[in-house]
């Protein structure tokens, strides 16, 4: 048996060891305790000031757009995605390895920031291979679209042609399906994708309430995508009168196989939708907050009984992969609106980007906190700089002054995959 011995181990959100160590053995974690390790065992020793936790879990990502950082960086929301997005997206498709570099660019990013397992979204497959290359786990959400076809059954049978190929195309890998958003995926498209998603009992991702023009668009049938769904002749595609939430509740679509990413511009009653439904929340607020889409009600959603998770989606969108800046951003936005520290607090923070993370990719009996049986998936943090300081809160210290600069050692069903001062 190896082990890792820190001056603070982190097992849960709220249960610290100080200090503690961590006893692992055949990839899976054995024995997790109070003091130092017997002396016999192979130990990675952490410094004075070390903190040893469950690795990150990243609830949602783009890690193909990671040649994408800086795309139309000043853009509102439509007009990023229309002007600036696609077509770069678009530019990528045509060059050759773009999308291979970009993934392998954002898994190295995430692993180096102390994540151990990512919810990677696209169209295309290069996430995973970058995934398998540097040890990350994750979950790989294929992206169906539709708003640009003609006709939703002919488009159906051509993208389930493309889905029936992704057991041999991913050998093994674990996946599910990822309907965009309900605007750039029609509602019988959308349906369908969930239907078979059921079938073959694999877990939904999806963009939900995450722009002021969606809300427009599908509850009064006005603004900018309105606009161009009207400039497209597709409007009657479309469920008009109901917000993006109810649509997808009044399809059966919502259930506790789903991941809603984003749910910045829910109502009252959608949040009741989602808890009923037994929906999980990526929450990504550095993404919400360049877009000036606004900060997601996530108090709300938590008092619901919501189960929220953390994420970063793509470098275009927020820049980083930096989970740490994440779960500040968590705290500073709703402590800001609610003027209420009590509900947010540093632990709750962590425990969104861990144990969280996990249940919302359903790994939650696997991964996200350190305890015997589970997979020895571990961040160690050398907090020993004089900004970390003082040291008596150790939850504390991790999400209010560690950055990944501070993640020393990252190790993955205990083999290590990342150690500081690496390069890949």
């Amino acid at each position: 048996m190896d082990a890792i011995a820190a001056a603070h181990v982190i097992t849960r959100s709220g249960v610290v060891l100080s200090p503690g160590w961590v006893g692992f053995e055949d990839g899976r974690i054995r024995e997790v305790a109070e003091g130092s390790p017997p002396a016999e065992l192979e130990t990675h020793r952490g410094g004075p000031h070390s903190v040893l936790m469950p690795g990150l879990v990243n609830a949602h990502a783009h890690l193909a757009l990671g040649g994408l950082r800086h795309v139309a960086d000043d853009l509102s929301f439509v007009d990023w995605i229309l002007s600036g997005l696609m077509p770069a997206i678009e530019a990528g498709v045509r060059r050759d390895g773009f999308f291979e570099a970009g993934a392998l660019a954002s898994a190295n990013e995430l692993l180096a920031g102390g994540v151990t397992t990512v919810a990677d979204s696209f169209f295309r497959l290069e996430g995973v291979a970058a995934m398998r290359k540097v040890g990350l786990k994750g979950v790989f959400f294929r992206e169906v679209f539709g708003s640009a076809a003609t006709d939703d059954r002919e488009y159906l049978e051509s993208v389930g042609r493309d889905l029936d190929l992704l057991d041999e195309g991913l050998g093994g890998f674990p996946y599910g399906y990822s309907p965009h958003s309900p605007w750039t995926c029609p509602p019988a498209v959308f349906e369908e994708i969930a239907k078979r998603a059921r079938r073959e009992e694999r877990r939904l991702s999806f963009h939900l309430a995450e722009s002021g023009a969606e809300h427009a668009f599908l509850t009064r049938g006005h603004g900018p995508i309105a606009e161009v769904t009207r400039e497209r002749d597709q409007l009657h595609r479309y469920d008009i009168g109901a917000t993006p939430t109810a649509a997808l509740n009044d399809r059966d679509i919502l259930g506790p196989d789903c991941i809603a990413v984003h749910c910045v511009q829910v109502t009252e009653e959608d949040i009741e939708l989602l808890a009923s439904s037994g929906v999980a929340v990526a929450h990504c607020p550095v993404s919400n907050m360049k877009l000036a889409e606004g900060i997601a009600p996530v108090a709300e959603m938590l008092d619901a009984g919501i189960e929220v998770a953390l994420g970063t989606d793509s470098v275009a969108s927020a820049g980083t992969l930096d989970m740490f800046s994440e779960m500040r951003a968590f705290l500073l936005t709703q402590r800001a609106v609610h003027r209420d520290i009590d509900r947010m607090t540093a632990s709750r923070a962590l425990d969104m980007a861990t144990r969280g993370g996990a249940f919302a990719l359903g790994l939650g009996e696997e991964i996200g906190t350190l305890e015997p049986g589970k997979a020895a998936d571990c961040t160690l943090i050398e907090a020993d700089r004089v900004r970390h300081g003082p040291w008596h809160d150790p939850e504390s210290v991790v999400v209010w002054t560690a950055t990944p600069d501070d993640v020393a050692l990252v190790t993955i069903d205990g083999q290590v995959r990342y150690r500081r001062g690496d390069r890949p």
